[in-house]
């Protein structure tokens, strides 16, 4: 399918095609790198599990239950950088789970890895995933509050950690200002407006 020459003008399935980043990978085709992409990152943060001191499934939201995973370096003393990192997978696909791949080289540099998880749509809207995700850096924030914290994401997850850079804390219950140090968004969606009209909508339902 070959680009449009206006994204306004484009069709549905031209759409469906520039907004499917396994359609533009030259190394494998599109049904096998979405395999293989899952298969890596999940082995990987099983790894990191496996290699580094966590402590999985802390719970940041009641009563629905939202969770995150925290990864240490071996020299915790409560005061490191602390990164968050939000996944990917266009807000229906993946999780925490698949998050902690990053675990094993930030440990080793002295920073705590926060690999945070949030419900998927169509279980929840956008709306909801955004409050669960500042709820969630809020928990971290508050439980290391000598840390400078730096937020980061890929994907729908970059953009969801954009989100995260615009938010009043003191509704989150922070009693004093908060303010990541640092942001890292990797390939993110930051314009949802054409997405809108392509298969990602489907269960995610988002209007103007």
């Amino acid at each position: 399918v070959a680009p449009p020459q206006r994204l306004e003008m484009a069709t549905r399935e031209e759409l469906d095609h520039l907004f499917s980043p396994s359609k533009w990978s030259k190394r494998l085709p599109a049904d096998v790198i979405v395999i293989q992409h899952e298969k890596i990152v999940r082995e990987a943060t099983e790894a990191a599990q496996r290699d580094v001191r966590c402590k999985l499934n802390v719970e940041f939201e009641q009563p629905r239950g939202q969770t995150l995973d925290i990864y240490y370096p071996e020299k915790h003393e409560g005061h490191e950088d602390v990164f968050i990192f939000i996944h990917g997978g266009y807000w229906q696909a993946f999780g925490k789970e698949h998050a902690g791949f990053l675990a094993v080289p930030f440990t080793r540099s002295g920073v705590v890895v926060v690999a945070l998880g949030y419900d998927l749509a169509p279980k929840v809207s956008m709306t909801a995933i955004v409050e669960q995700c500042r709820k969630g850096c809020a928990h971290v924030m508050t439980t290391f509050p000598r840390s400078r914290v730096f937020v980061g994401g890929h994907s729908a997850g970059a953009h969801l950690a954009a989100c995260m850079l615009d938010t009043d804390w003191f509704q989150y219950g922070m009693k004093t200002p908060a303010s990541f140090a640092g942001a890292v968004l990797l390939s993110g969606i930051y314009d949802l407006v054409p997405i809108q009209k392509t298969y990602v909508n489907d269960p995610i339902q988002l209007t103007e």
